[in-house]
């Protein structure tokens, strides 16, 4: 495989997310990257975290599913299959479409990449509890209910000087109420 090209990064607008789930809207990888890196860098800005690190977690968060140019939305329970029962090492693949990918994971650091986990989670559960429709997606909403709680109890072993539960709960507070705009309620 060739590292992938500008021209390639480019269509990542056109691969649709969310393809073994029933929604009333399209999201593509584009617009769910966009979204993942604003909310990483209000993560980041609300745990106090320096300019510096914010910045190399953005870049991680708009560059972390690029590869999906290459492979369409691989949905995790597919990776985590392919990686425990045929030794499939996704990073490997991404790292060879897409370099800068490993570069800007090594750089963000692991605080970063567990906001950037984080965040991508709460963008993903925001967009199923909108548009999708389904006893499916309310299995995946609460599987994303259950990983985002996993991922906290890590970063608060950690990171303990952080308000990580506090944070998480203040922006699922805000994203919830009644006048935002973006969510059907």
């Amino acid at each position: 495989m060739k590292p992938l090209t500008l021209v390639d990064f480019l269509r990542i607008q056109y691969i649709h997310r969310w393809v073994i789930i029933a929604t009333h809207r399209h999201q593509s990888v584009a617009e769910h990257s966009n979204l993942v890196s604003i909310i990483t860098w209000d993560l980041g800005r609300r745990l106090g975290l320096d300019e510096t690190s914010i910045a190399r977690a953005v870049t991680y968060a708009a560059l972390h599913d690029v590869a999906e140019v290459a492979t369409g939305d691989i949905v995790t329970p597919l990776k985590r299959h392919l990686t425990q029962h045929y030794s499939v090492n996704i990073d490997a693949i991404e790292h060879e479409l897409c370099p800068d990918i490993t570069t800007a994971r090594d750089v963000a650091g692991d605080i970063g990449c567990t906001i950037v986990k984080l965040a991508d989670t709460l963008e993903a559960k925001w967009h199923l509890e909108a548009v999708a429709m389904g006893s499916h997606a309310r299995s995946i909403i609460e599987q994303m209910d259950m990983a985002i709680e996993k991922t906290l109890r890590a970063a608060e072993t950690m990171w303990a000087d952080l308000p990580w539960r506090q944070t998480i709960k203040d922006v699922i507070t805000e994203v919830a109420a009644p006048n935002f705009g973006g969510m059907d309620r």
